[in-house]
């Protein structure tokens, strides 16, 4: 498994590990993150998601 990198993605699969949630329910759960990056930052754990496959 490649190693997670950055500031969000263990914060975001943190959140994330109980289940799927709402992107605006991520947005309440992080209030410093910026839109552009959480959306940049789930299309990169999705894209991990989808090669690991």
């Amino acid at each position: 498994m490649r190693m997670l990198s950055g500031r969000w993605p263990a914060l975001l699969l943190y959140y994330l590990k109980d289940g799927t949630k709402r992107f605006s329910d991520l947005r309440r759960d992080n209030p410093t993150v910026s839109h552009r990056i959480l959306t940049l930052e789930l299309r990169k754990l999705e894209h991990r998601r989808d090669r690991a496959h």
